[in-house]
């Protein structure tokens, strides 16, 4: 099994981000049946469930979509505890 690295210096040298193809949207889900949409992920809040769909499908449930995003998959094994690695990945991509 591979090591999980937890110092974000060697989280930043191992990662091999990849950008995958699509676009993506962040919907609030609201009262919609969304379980058959198969988002890429979803969170239950005290504010009501959140959804990661695929811009087409987030389209076709008749979401309002504000802004597509893309999907890089950082592909790092990175422990749970590590710190350091969003805040990196962040700032570099506010500079790109």
């Amino acid at each position: 099994m591979t090591q999980l690295v937890r110092d974000a210096g060697e989280m930043l040298a191992g990662m091999t981000p990849e950008l995958k193809s699509g676009q993506y949207v962040f919907c609030a889900a609201g009262d919609r049946d969304w379980t058959l949409l198969q988002p890429l992920a979803m969170f239950r809040e005290a504010e009501g469930v959140s959804l990661i769909l695929e811009l087409g499908a987030a389209e076709a449930a008749g979401f309002p979509i504000e802004a597509p995003m893309a999907l890089i998959t950082l592909n790092v094994y990175s422990a749970l505890d590590g710190v350091g690695l969003t805040a990196a990945v962040s700032g570099a991509l506010a500079k790109a």
